[in-house]
C-alpha cells in the first residue's frame, strides 16, 4: 500500500514537473518571437502603401544610379546583376531609384573586411579615375573574425555587423551578407543623413536564431519619415562629401 502511494505521488510530481517545463518552454518561445519586435523593427512602414497611386506618383521623376561592383575574385557578372536587380526592386517601389550595374571591377588583396577604414580607403582609391559610377558595392563576405564570433554566438550573444557604408561620401558600401535586407539598409544610409537608425528597414539591430542565417525581423521597408528624407535627398551629388553631424561620422575614408 505504501509503495503504491509513493508511486502515485512520484507520478503526480512528475506530471506537474512536466507541465512546469512545458510552460517554461512556451514562455521562452514567446519571448524569442517577441525579441525582434521589441529590439528594433516594430513600427509602421510604407509596405502597405507602395501600390497606392498617390504614393507611386511621389516616386517620380525616377533616378537611375550607376553602380560599380567591386570583388576580390573574378566577378560573376550574371549572378551579381541578378542579385542587384532582386534587391533593387524594393528600393524602386519605395522611392523611385533604380540601380544599373555599370561596372564590374576586380581588386585583389583588399584589407580585411573588418578593417573598416582601411577597406573603405582602398575601395575609394580603386574608384578614383573611373567615371560613370555613383554608388560602389563590395560584396565582401565574412572574415575570419566573423566566423569566430559566429561560433561564440552559439553560446553567448555577441553583436555582429553585416555591412557598412563610408561616412565621408556615403557612397561606398561593403557587405558581408548578400541578404537583401542588409543591402537595402546600407543603401538607404546613402540618403538618410540626419540620423543613423530608427525602425523598419533602418533598425539598428536584427535578430538571428543562428549565426549567418537571415534575420527574423527582416522587413525591407522604410518608415514614412525616413522615406521622406530619402526623397528629399534623392538627387544628391555623390561627388561631394556628405554633410553629417559629428555624432554620425564613424567610418571615414582615410586621407591619402
Amino acid at each position: 500500500m505504501e509503495v503504491t502511494m509513493m508511486a502515485k505521488s512520484r507520478t503526480f510530481r512528475s506530471e506537474r514537473q512536466r507541465n512546469v517545463e512545458l510552460q517554461e518552454i512556451r514562455i521562452f518561445l514567446s519571448a524569442i518571437l517577441l525579441i525582434p519586435c521589441l529590439l528594433c523593427s516594430c513600427g509602421r512602414t510604407v509596405k502597405d502603401l507602395v501600390h497606392n497611386p498617390d504614393f507611386a506618383l511621389q516616386n517620380h521623376p525616377k533616378r537611375t544610379l550607376n553602380v560599380m561592383i567591386v570583388t576580390e575574385e573574378e566577378p560573376d557578372t550574371r549572378e551579381l546583376t541578378q542579385w542587384l536587380e532582386t534587391c533593387g526592386r524594393t528600393i524602386d517601389e519605395q522611392v523611385g531609384i533604380t540601380l544599373k550595374p555599370a561596372q564590374f571591377v576586380q581588386v585583389k588583396n583588399l584589407p580585411s573586411v573588418n578593417d573598416i577604414s582601411g577597406r573603405l580607403t582602398a575601395l575609394h582609391s580603386a574608384g578614383e579615375g573611373r567615371n560613370d559610377w555613383d554608388i560602389m558595392i563590395n560584396p565582401a563576405g565574412y572574415g575570419t573574425l566573423d566566423i569566430a564570433l559566429g561560433l561564440m554566438n552559439l553560446f553567448l550573444p555577441v553583436p555582429m555587423y553585416q555591412g557598412y557604408i563610408d561616412d565621408t561620401y556615403r557612397k561606398i558600401i561593403v557587405l558581408k551578407s548578400r541578404d537583401c535586407r542588409t543591402f537595402v539598409h546600407e543603401f538607404f544610409h546613402a540618403f538618410i543623413l540626419s540620423h543613423n537608425h530608427s525602425n523598419g528597414i533602418m533598425a539598428g539591430m536584427t535578430f538571428q536564431l543562428l549565426p549567418f542565417t537571415p534575420p527574423l525581423n527582416n522587413t525591407l521597408y522604410l518608415n514614412e519619415k525616413d522615406r521622406d528624407e530619402v526623397l528629399k535627398n534623392k538627387w544628391r551629388d555623390f561627388r561631394t562629401k556628405s554633410q553629417l553631424s559629428l555624432e554620425t561620422q564613424r567610418d571615414l575614408i582615410r586621407k591619402e
